[in-house]
């Protein structure tokens, strides 16, 4: 495949998840809530420390400036990191935990 055709369908791939992740439309369970619980899993240790911690800065600003604009729906975010490892098991442990023990209703994982 040469590299032009590679290059337009990630931008066509890119272009279709921001358009599916800035609609309005939110599960109306979640914004009951006073606050909007999100758990997330971050390599903030091992292997992948290093990405792991861009993401986390990345979400941190993200949700501070969500909820200088008055956060969704009047609802705040309240973001839940954890520390994965790099390791895929304890991953999965970890939002596992997240929607049976704490019972969040969101989840967010990079890979």
């Amino acid at each position: 495949m040469n590299k032009k055709i590679m290059l337009t369908i990630i931008a066509i791939l890119l272009i279709s998840t921001i358009i599916t992740g800035c609609t309005e439309t939110i599960n109306p369970n979640i914004i009951k809530e006073e606050t909007i619980r999100i758990g997330t899993s971050l390599p903030l240790t091992g292997k992948g420390a290093t990405y792991g911690k861009w993401e986390r800065q990345g979400l941190e600003l993200a949700v501070s400036e969500i909820n200088a604009k008055g956060g969704i729906q009047g609802k705040t975010i309240e973001l839940i990191i954890d520390d994965n490892e790099f390791k895929t098991e304890k991953a999965l442990n970890i939002i596992n935990k997240f929607v049976y023990m704490n019972n969040l209703k969101m989840t967010y994982s990079p890979t």
